[in-house]
């Protein structure tokens, strides 16, 4: 086969079958929280420089954590699989600190996008409150949640 006719037959393929890359190729990385807006907020909020949010997303997994900016204390944790969907970003909580709060087993769905290294996400989440009878937490509600994450270069 002629190498003109093998280059053609090769960018037939790439224009055929595509070279997008994978839908998750976007929030791949780590990222860093910058602002949020929490139930009826109705502006974003700045994370106080005291602490930090960071978020490791690979392959097929997320992980964050969250932090006392002076590195004494890790505050919250948690990870697990995620999807990515069109414009929705899907995570499913497989581990969770502080433990007790029945976040485990649960996902949340977020609406997303991404622009100028600015990963900014809303959807709903579970709210949970600690029961001062039981001592455990119990879900009271769902409340929006968005949060705008710098991409850590």
């Amino acid at each position: 086969m002629k190498p003109q006719r093998l280059l053609f037959l090769v960018s037939l393929g790439f224009i055929s079958f595509g070279h997008s890359p994978p839908q998750n190729q976007q929030v791949l990385g780590s990222w860093e929280m910058i602002a949020y807006k929490y139930g009826a907020d109705s502006v974003f909020h700045e994370v106080p420089e005291f602490i930090k949010y960071v978020k490791h997303v690979t392959e097929t997994h997320y992980t964050w954590v969250s932090f006392q900016a002076d590195g004494d204390e890790i505050v919250g944790a948690g990870g697990g699989r995620y999807q990515v969907m069109e414009n929705r970003y899907i995570e499913s909580i497989d581990f969770f600190y502080p433990q007790g709060n029945n976040l485990v087993g649960t996902s949340t769905t977020f609406n997303f996008e991404i622009a100028n290294n600015i990963w900014y996400i809303s959807g709903y989440v579970n709210d949970i409150q600690l029961d001062p009878s039981s001592g455990e937490y119990v879900k009271v509600d769902s409340v929006k949640l968005e949060e705008k994450w710098r991409r850590l270069l």
